[in-house]
């Protein structure tokens, strides 16, 4: 049972702040460095703190690990997309990587392919609704946060 709530603490945190953003992002295409800064500290603090509890850093190194390899992908990303991909989402995917490294550490892969899986099928659903044309801006902060919860999903159940 311990274990369990230690795995699922880091994304019970992040819950809150991560429906901050995605609603921030929606209604703005924009994500505060402030919002994000204090998400981080609270999610590095808090791993920080059971790792110390616990005397085993070993789930804090793999959240780190995690959070370095999303960030790489999203930067690869940055630059392949040629600035349809914002730099707050770049960001963020280092939140989210602490966030999935430490519940779910096999499952960033998975986190990043979701995120886009989501996106596509809203953009899809909102396309032959003629809600939005092609070339439209899509916030996607709200879909990574979305990927992070259902990649997730396995350790829960």
């Amino acid at each position: 049972m311990f274990d369990y709530a230690y795995r699922m603490s880091s994304l019970v945190l992040f819950l809150p702040f991560g429906g901050l953003l995605s609603l921030i992002d929606w209604r703005t295409h924009r994500l505060p460095n402030r919002h994000l800064f204090a998400c981080f500290s609270c999610l590095l603090g808090l791993q920080t703190l059971l790792s110390c509890g616990r005397g085993d850093f070993s789930k804090s190194h793999e959240a780190i690990k995690v959070a370095f390899l999303c960030l790489g992908v999203f930067v690869i990303l940055y630059m392949v997309s040629r600035g349809q991909l914002g730099m707050g989402d770049v960001k963020y995917s280092f939140v989210l990587g602490l966030v999935v490294g430490w519940t779910n550490p096999d499952g960033w892969l998975l986190f990043i392919w979701l995120s886009f899986i989501f996106a596509t099928l809203w953009s899809v659903w909102k396309f032959f609704r003629r809600e939005i044309q092609f070339g439209s801006h899509l916030a996607f902060a709200p879909f990574l946060t979305v990927g992070v919860i259902a990649s997730c999903l396995p350790i829960v159940f």
